[in-house]
């Protein structure tokens, strides 16, 4: 499939695209210039809180809102009066419960709350009976707000009784800036409850949950350009004036468009907060495989993949936890790269549950060949090592699905050498470094401007597409990822 066509948005005067990314990390946008052109950039980090008793993973969604208005502000502190779009993209599998004054009832759960478990567990065979994942496109998990709904229902009945809206955190936000529930096709079918065929909420799923639909967000399309800010917060939001918003799409699929993987056979593999590994299709792609989900893009595309809880949190933590304060990613990658292969030491990366492995929610991490001459770095190559390896296992189950042609790769640890290296020693297939950018903003502009953006604008936008794969002269390494691969199997058993 090739993803081009013409933009309906598209002007040939000169003026300003702000793009923004509501992630689970932070908050990131980049104001483009209608060629392409890079204005400003702005990002706001917020805190994420991971409870090991209770497996809650939850979030302030007033910090996010927070957030979201000053990396706005700033961005647009360099902008005059040409600013002619905004367009948002969000984190996939966010729930936050509302009272009717709009207000949270509890924290933000997001796709990594696994506190579910034992309700998807129990859910699983009607579920699949009932012909639900072939409707919504949702292998069933504890990320899906589907899961996180049920267990509010099991285990604080007067709450879930009682709130009023249960929303994204684009939702949230949309309603804090226009006091309006809204919530774009692509985020909505990232929630196990909207049907992917009729792009709508399924009637028989909210039944069972006895949720009303006057209890969600409106149902909008990708594209739905919509306006309406009230004087004050035009003026807080430092607008030029009551521009057209555009309601975007899921952050996963815009990465995928983001990392120029829109052709026929071209997966993109994205390593940031989690991980995934995802492709275009323009029908929907389902199959008897419950890991597999697919998830709409815009009105003409959709995107399927399997997903990982397990991506650079793991390398993260252990940065944060055992090396020194305040050491760069380029230090971590040099260290990385001067250790030693050893063929004996493996990471199992399951720190967080995992959410693919087919009910076996609780599985755990672990070290295996640890001896006393290892030093923190060789421990550090081994988690990196086994992140890896776990993408790789995801790439094997896209590939039976469907030929994979190319790879093309984002998010913040592919930027390490040593990854870049070790991918490319192990997939079969060409592997393409993704633009530098945040791939998910590149997917947004590329709603936008469509066609423009992909043709007229392809060296802006692709520039630091590397064409180039650099592999691991030691072949050893496919010989680890095999034995990785049966400890695995035994861990997640």
């Amino acid at each position: 499939m090739s993803y081009s066509r013409k933009s309906k948005y598209s002007h040939h005067r000169s003026y300003g695209i702000l793009t923004i990314d509501i992630g689970t990390s932070g908050c990131r946008a980049i104001l483009f210039g209608s060629d392409g052109t890079i204005i400003s950039k702005a990002e706001k980090l917020y805190s994420f809180n991971y409870d090991n008793r209770t497996v809650c993973a939850e979030q302030n969604p007033d910090e996010i809102y927070k957030s979201f208005i000053q990396v706005t502000k700033k961005c647009l502190s360099k902008e005059g009066d040409s600013l002619r779009y905004i367009i948002l993209g969000s984190v996939l599998h966010s729930l936050v419960l509302l009272d009717e004054k709009g207000k949270p009832l509890a924290p933000l759960s997001t796709w990594a709350d696994m506190r579910s478990k034992s309700q998807c567990q129990r859910l699983r065979k009607l579920y699949y009976r009932k012909g639900w994942y072939q409707k919504t496109g949702c292998p069933l998990s504890p990320s899906y707000p589907l899961s996180q709904l049920l267990w509010y229902k099991e285990n604080d009945y007067k709450l879930y009784a009682n709130f009023a809206k249960a929303v994204s955190i684009k939702s949230y936000i949309l309603s804090r800036l226009f006091g309006r529930y809204l919530e774009d096709y692509s985020v909505a079918s990232g929630t196990g409850m909207f049907n992917i065929f009729t792009c709508d909420w399924e009637e028989e799923i909210l039944n069972y949950l006895e949720l009303d639909r006057s209890r969600l967000p409106d149902l909008v399309p990708v594209e739905y350009q919509f306006s309406g800010l009230s004087d004050s917060m035009i003026n807080k939001l430092g607008l030029p004036g009551d521009v057209a918003w555009i309601a975007g799409s899921a952050d996963g699929p815009l990465a995928h468009l983001g990392s120029a993987a829109y052709n026929a056979g071209v997966a993109s593999l994205t390593i940031g907060t989690s991980g995934a590994v995802r492709m275009l299709s323009n029908k929907p792609q389902l199959s008897q495989n419950s890991s597999l989900w697919c998830y709409i893009l815009d009105s003409k595309s959709y995107v399927f993949g399997i997903a990982t809880n397990n991506g650079g949190n793991v390398v993260d933590w252990y940065v944060r936890t055992f090396l020194p304060k305040g050491i760069s990613w380029e230090e971590i990658g040099e260290n990385i790269e001067l250790t030693i292969f050893d063929p004996e030491l493996f990471f199992i990366p399951f720190l967080f549950d995992e959410r693919y492995l087919d009910g076996k929610f609780n599985v755990s991490a672990a070290f295996n060949g640890i001896k006393y001459k290892h030093s923190a770095y060789d421990l550090l190559r081994a988690i990196v090592e086994g992140v890896v390896f776990n993408m790789l296992s995801l790439m094997e189950k896209l590939k039976s699905f469907q030929t994979v042609k190319r790879v093309v790769t984002s998010g913040s640890i592919t930027r390490l050498p040593f990854v870049y290296k070790l991918l490319s020693t192990l997939i079969e297939v060409p592997v393409d470094r993704g633009s530098t950018l945040n791939a998910s903003l590149i997917g947004a502009l590329r709603i936008v401007m469509g066609e423009e953006s992909n043709v007229k604008n392809k060296a802006r936008l692709e520039g630091n597409v590397t064409k180039k794969s650099v592999a691991f002269k030691n072949s050893s390494y496919a010989e680890k990822y095999f034995k990785w691969k049966q400890l695995c199997d035994c861990k997640s058993a």
